[in-house]
């Protein structure tokens, strides 16, 4: 049988048929045009479906959607970059396509995609970061998403984690999102910045998550100290995490992870300074996702029962 996974963004939609073994065979996508009405881009959904599943009629178990925003039984809370509100995505769609249709928050199905075909296949209980333009969160307890009574469990970024601290879009200070996401990497290394980064700023006029990473891997005294900075910052967020859910796996997401081994072997060492639990007695995995451009595909076809 056949998952067909589609990743709705704020700038494309995605689409792609998964085999068993967790292979995209078939991939394909759209401008999303996010000012069109909601029956539109649901339109474009569905053709995108049909161009899927054309073949395989037959052998397709479901569709599994993700959507950044609030889901709840296929029910689109509130989704900010589409300006869709209590918008019964399932039903819309059920009328345009014959399969099963499961929904859930994109950061949610990053999470259960590397836990059906990634980097934490086979966890049963795991929590995900996915350090980007933002931070989003994924929560697996007993080998089920928890998405909560109204749909938003998993808004990771938005946990407090410095009192008084910086002020974040949510309304609250000191959230998680501004101290260990991409742009608050990029502030903090703007904050008092020299050496290669000031140069690159002059050069480009501006500098990235990227940049800082790259040269504190090439041994520039400044963005070491920045990074070693974030990932305190990240150390202590992950730290709460494994104190509050004790899983066998935290995996790490986003644009931010593509910083590789660095990412993970300094996390680490800030963890055995600060962690309750020790990894030795409580074994855990610490590690990257895996599925990379493909995450959104493979997470929303793994909703799929």
């Amino acid at each position: 049988m056949f998952r067909i996974g589609v990743d709705v963004g704020g700038t494309k939609i995605a689409c792609g048929v998964v085999d068993e073994n967790g292979k995209i065979v078939f991939k394909e996508q759209c401008p999303t045009l996010k000012d069109r009405s909601d029956d539109e881009i649901i339109a474009d959904m569905a053709s995108l479906i049909r161009q899927a599943a054309a073949g395989r009629e037959r052998k397709i178990a479901g569709i599994g959607i993700g959507v950044p925003g609030s889901v709840l039984h296929n029910v689109v809370l509130q989704c900010v970059n589409l300006n869709w509100s209590n918008l019964n995505l399932g039903e819309k769609l059920s009328k345009l396509v014959p399969y099963r249709i499961f929904s859930n928050n994109d950061a949610n199905c990053a999470l259960i995609g590397e836990c059906r075909y990634g980097a934490s296949k086979g966890a049963r209980n795991a929590v995900m970061l996915t350090l980007g333009t933002g931070v989003g969160g994924g929560i697996l307890i007993d080998g089920k998403l928890y998405v909560g009574t109204h749909g938003n469990a998993a808004e990771l970024g938005h946990l407090p984690l410095v009192f008084g601290g910086k002020h974040c879009p949510c309304r609250a200070d000191g959230c998680i999102e501004q101290y260990c996401s991409a742009t608050a990497l990029v502030a903090q290394a703007t904050e008092n910045i020299r050496g290669r980064l000031l140069e690159i700023r002059k050069a480009n006029g501006r500098i990235t998550a990227k940049n800082v990473i790259d040269e504190a891997k090439a041994g520039d005294e400044y963005a070491c100290e920045v990074f070693r900075g974030y990932i305190r910052y990240l150390a202590c967020a992950v730290n709460g995490l494994i104190n509050a859910f004790d899983p066998d796996t935290v995996l790490i997401g986003g644009g931010v992870s593509n910083a590789g081994a660095i990412l993970i072997d300094e996390l680490e060492k800030e963890l055995e300074k600060i962690c309750y639990f020790d990894k030795k007695k409580f074994p855990r995995r610490i590690c990257l996702s895996a599925n990379g451009n493909d995450a959104g595909i493979l997470g929303a076809a793994a909703l799929v029962d």
